[in-house]
């Protein structure tokens, strides 16, 4: 029982590092220097990992490709629309604004977000996932259990060390602001391929 934990413990922390590393490039490129993302200081972000854990038990049950991707993108967003609101009650800040997108929901999720979940799902379902598993059972169960533990250790210590800085700082906002700008221009992007594509269809039923 205490393996099994402890193994799968592992395999949030490897899929918040994912997520983690994957914002910090896109903000990074985006804002042309390097962007600690994410809610902690550390680097791992959370949601990934939650979001690993949930698709991790679908690996072998779910065969058929499209049923995985619609269940990947209902239950991610989800996920994200809650992370979402939960962020907004603790520090009354949106950590991110797809209201201008379009299909949005109270501008937490959004019909883009949603189909990249969904893609997400397959690959992580599909190669991520049976990867990580494997390389963990490769590893004596003293091993596990010891990465387990200073995992978790680091984990509360930078929980401890963010809220007590969000409490008594901005340092965090900043990013905040560049991200609704970064969200904002995509927005502007989309709209005016739609509006693109609209134009070209009205031209050939002409």
């Amino acid at each position: 029982m205490l393996y099994d934990v402890c193994r799968y413990f592992l395999c949030f922390i490897f899929f918040s590092f994912l997520g983690w590393a994957y914002e910090v490039l896109f903000y990074s490129v985006q804002l042309r220097k390097f962007v600690n993302s994410g809610f902690l200081h550390g680097c791992i972000c959370p949601v990934y990992g939650f979001g690993g854990l949930i698709l991790t038990p679908l690996i072998g049950r779910i065969s058929d490709p499209k049923i995985l991707f619609f269940f990947g993108m209902i239950v991610c967003s989800i996920l994200e629309y809650i992370t979402s609101w939960v962020l907004e009650e603790m520090f009354d800040t949106r950590w991110w604004d797809y209201s201008r997108w379009p299909l949005n929901i109270n501008g937490r999720i959004c019909i883009v977000s949603m189909l990249g979940f969904g893609f997400a799902t397959l690959l992580g379902v599909k190669i991520i996932i049976p990867y990580t598993l494997a390389r963990i059972d490769m590893l004596s169960i003293p091993t596990v259990y010891m990465l387990s533990g200073m995992c978790a250790a680091i984990l509360l210590m930078d929980l401890a060390h963010t809220l007590r800085k969000m409490e008594h700082s901005k340092e965090k906002l900043w990013f905040i602001d560049q991200q609704s700008k970064i969200i904002e221009n995509r927005s502007e992007y989309i709209e005016s391929k739609l509006r693109m594509i609209k134009n070209m269809y009205r031209n050939l039923r002409r």
